[in-house]
């Protein structure tokens, strides 16, 4: 018999975050302590499209782009401009937006315990970006636009 430290395995979910992967992996387990036990960490990922770096256009965040977005009034942000280098389109390619979840022990806690996600993400994002965090600071960035960020933090994996 091989112990579960010796093992490293990799497995897919289709969720919207992180900590949604790791509770509906929870609830398949029957024993929640042993699921505990052997997770080191989750990772959560979605695409947003990427601002055409030939023609994304600075300007000011509107006030509601700002209020979604947490971003002060008046934060100056690139948009989707359109060129003939991108079709028209104002994005070339992807970029991504990541969330990593480390379970230290008092993540294991909370989860042999039964803790909820949302005591879960309390727990797991004190000291890392969710999704929405990562977004926000792609469009900071100048990557991507803050309709696409929008999409990630609101849970709404599909682009509009």
């Amino acid at each position: 018999v091989v112990a579960a430290v010796d093992r490293l395995v990799v497995a897919g979910v289709s969720s919207h975050d992180a900590m949604s992967a790791m509770s509906i992996v929870a609830l398949r387990k029957t024993d929640r302590f042993d699921f505990a036990s052997v997770i080191r960490a989750v990772v959560g990922q979605r695409s947003l499209r990427r601002l055409c770096s030939a023609c994304k256009a600075r300007a000011q965040a509107s006030r509601s782009e700002s209020a979604l977005l947490g971003f002060d009034a008046g934060t100056m942000i690139y948009r989707a401009a359109g060129c003939a280098q991108c079709h028209g389109e104002g994005y070339s390619g992807e970029v991504r937006a990541v969330e990593v979840v480390e379970a230290d022990a008092a993540l294991r806690r909370l989860i042999g315990g039964g803790g909820d996600a949302a005591i879960l993400a309390r727990h797991a994002f004190l000291k890392s970006p969710n999704l929405g965090a990562a977004a926000r600071e792609l469009v900071r960035d100048g990557e991507t636009a803050p309709d696409e960020a929008i999409r990630i933090s609101r849970g709404n994996p599909v682009a509009a």
